[in-house]
């Protein structure tokens, strides 16, 4: 653990920086849930959005398990389990506004849902 008067200050602001590489590449990974809505326009569309989406969820579980590592080495398992959950609360919230984009395309263009792989 660092050798100073205020580690947690200096542990938060750290995963805050993680945290907003996460949303980062998030975004760079994923198109916004508007253009979703507006580019779906056949069923193959949205097995590509769902394509992107598991590469997406991949990438930032590695990058979450990396600065877990990063921090472990500083702040032991309270920095690790720290930043594994804030990553995992913004993945899921990533993935939360992807999914209800998809669906709203889905609706949008009176896709049946049982034409479209889960």
């Amino acid at each position: 653990m660092p050798s100073m008067k205020h580690p947690y200050e200096l542990l938060f602001g750290e995963i805050f920086v993680f945290v907003a590489l996460q949303a980062t590449i998030g975004s760079l990974e994923l198109a916004s849930p508007l253009s979703i809505v507006t580019s779906v326009k056949v069923p193959e569309d949205i097995e590509l959005v769902r394509k992107e989406m598991r590469t997406y969820l991949f990438i930032a579980i590695a990058f979450a398990l990396g600065t877990s590592l990063y921090l472990y080495a500083d702040y032991e398992w309270m920095g690790a389990i720290t930043n594994m959950i804030v990553n995992v609360i913004i993945i899921i919230w990533i993935y939360y506004e992807h999914n209800e984009a998809i669906k709203l395309a889905i609706r949008r263009i009176n896709f049946s849902q049982k034409y479209i792989k889960k």
